[in-house]
């Protein structure tokens, strides 16, 4: 744990930005000489995580979070769901 904390205070927030703009330059040089449709499915996976990564970094990455709450709406639409299925059953 401590070898994590101290690459963490190394690498700041730039230096992984830079790399992973190195790692893209990588991918398009790459891409130049795909051959196997394999092989574009695997740089366009590594596109993915880069890109993934660094909206991590600048914090643009999209958090979902949901909140749900049972209104009486809710309530209301459960039980007409299980008179249905009452009805239903009482018919077979």
């Amino acid at each position: 744990m401590e070898t994590a904390r101290k690459y963490h205070t190394f690498y700041q927030t730039e230096d992984l930005l830079a790399a992973i703009d190195n790692a893209m330059s990588v991918v398009q040089e790459m891409y130049a000489t795909v051959e196997t449709a394999d092989e574009a499915k695997k740089l366009a996976e590594a596109v993915q995580k880069l890109v993934n990564t660094r909206q991590l970094l600048e914090g643009k990455a999209t958090v979902v979070t949901e909140k749900r709450e049972t209104t009486q709406q809710d309530l209301e639409i459960a039980a007409m769901l299980r008179a249905e299925q009452t009805k239903q059953d009482q018919m077979t």
